[in-house]
């Protein structure tokens, strides 16, 4: 498998564009490259988690050092056909607890986006499709709906990578678009040089060989200029997968849903979103159901600070006791940190349960954004109350705790090698004062980041 990457990294490099002339064919190389280099310190400590155990009332403190590494280059064989490569590195250094040795220098080096891009299909050029390993995004950054459902193929790795090995199929016209995804995404790497073998979709901290497959489709219109709509069908099928000695049933999971984003004048506009998923985990059947409604007011966007207040309330199902059936709600492609200000906190809460396994969660929230006149800068806020909807913790009710949460984003400089570079930095911080859903006595949570990135 090494000398597979290796050989089909250095075509992808090598690749030419050839044009036909008089006489043969003449060669046009057309390729671009460039990369990413990430440098980030996390802190966190006091975090409750369900797995409290008796008498435990402090979680252990973490503090540690990132640094992931991204190169990628794309060749153009036609104005219709291009193929594009990207590697990824990532190590660490923990500071605490000093004694974890996981993903020390060099570590891997894994092939993280790997696929063949065929645009302007059909008459009227609107299909397109993208062949191999990709992220999915809507569109440039942006990730379908709120994220809630599709975003990080490879949750277990956190951040280091979100592929998907997949086939995508777009079809795009003036205020519509179309997505039909299938997904086979196994939990070993591919593709990967210095292999730890790591897992990338695991449902536990262990190792366990899950794979995930599915199917997506996705439409999204712009039916007035006041009015955005987008529709859904997803089927995901979670393989059979071993847990210790016990192998753990497949899960067949189909669910549809529907996004509103209404605008009342320039200022207020809205996004209201509902699912329902059905199917069966094994011999059990499961109805599960999400739900978000978010109301976003833009002031003042003609001066430079454009502030943006926002109110919202977001729902997750939560397995009950008392039925026969399964009600927890299940993310799908959605196991990454989407509560709060996209800071770890939160996430980490759901660890007992499995990285990322977003459910019983009534999360009411209000959030500020507001643009800073220098160094293009934003800061971002945010508290909410975090609720269960069910009583299944380690403490005797359902308050989660009160978060609060701030981003600060800015660019510190452009051009400084080249045409495209840029340095970025971000500071960011959240803690969570736990309530009785925790056993008694928890001290209050944080977690705290700050990074460099330079593109280039």
């Amino acid at each position: 498998m090494e000398k597979a990457t290796v050989l089909f990294v250095t075509v992808l490099i090598a690749t030419p564009l050839f044009s036909q002339e008089e006489g043969g064919f003449s060669f046009l190389p057309k390729w671009s490259g460039g990369g990413q280099f990430r440098l980030r310190q996390e802190a966190f400590d006091d975090l409750p988690i369900i797995a409290d155990p008796p008498g435990v009332t402090r979680g252990g403190a973490n503090n540690f050092i990132r640094l992931r590494t991204q190169l990628y280059v794309e060749v153009e064989l036609d104005p219709q056909v291009s193929l594009y490569g990207r590697l990824a590195n990532e190590f660490r250094e923990y500071l605490k607890p000093d004694s974890n040795k996981d993903w020390e220098f060099p570590d891997e080096i894994v092939v993280d986006n790997l696929y063949l891009q065929i645009q302007r299909l059909l008459p009227n050029e609107a299909l397109s499709l993208r062949i191999g390993r990709q992220d999915l995004m809507a569109g440039p950054g942006k990730p379908f709906g709120n994220g809630r459902l599709i975003f990080e193929g490879t949750p277990k790795d956190a951040s280091r990578t979100i592929f998907f090995d997949a086939i995508r199929a777009t079809y795009k016209t003036r205020g519509t678009q179309i997505d039909a995804i299938g997904i086979y995404n196994r939990s070993d790497g591919t593709l990967v040089l210095n292999d730890q073998d790591r897992d990338l979709v695991g449902y536990t901290k262990g190792y366990n060989d899950a794979v995930e497959s599915g199917f997506i489709f996705y439409a999204a219109h712009t039916l007035t200029p006041s009015l955005g709509t987008e529709e859904y069908y997803i089927y995901k099928r979670e393989h059979a997968w071993r847990n210790g000695d016990m192998v753990v049933p497949p899960a067949d999971i189909h669910t549809v849903g529907a996004r509103l984003m209404p605008k009342f004048g320039d200022i207020v506009s809205a996004s209201l979103e509902g699912a329902v998923q059905g199917g069966t985990r094994g011999e059990s059947q499961l109805f599960a159901y999400m739900g978000e409604g978010i109301l976003k007011f833009s002031l003042m966007q003609e001066t430079p600070a454009k502030p943006q207040l926002s109110a919202g309330v977001l729902l997750y199902s939560a397995d009950r006791a008392k039925t026969d059936h399964l009600e927890r709600w299940d993310p799908l492609w959605g196991r990454y940190p989407q509560v709060g200000i996209g800071g770890d906190l939160m996430i980490y809460t759901y660890d007992a349960e499995g990285a990322g396994w977003w459910s019983n969660l009534i999360f009411p929230y209000l959030g500020a954004t507001i643009t800073l006149p220098f160094k293009e800068a934003k800061v971002r806020a945010l508290v909410g109350q975090a609720l269960a909807q069910e009583k299944n913790g380690p403490g005797e009710g359902r308050e989660r705790g009160l978060y609060a949460g701030m981003m600060f984003d800015a660019t510190l400089a452009r051009g400084m090698v080249g045409a495209v570079d840029r340095l970025t930095m971000q500071l960011a911080g959240e803690v969570l004062n736990p309530g009785d859903y925790y056993r008694p006595e928890r001290e209050t949570g944080y977690w705290a980041r700050w990074e460099l990135s330079y593109w280039f």
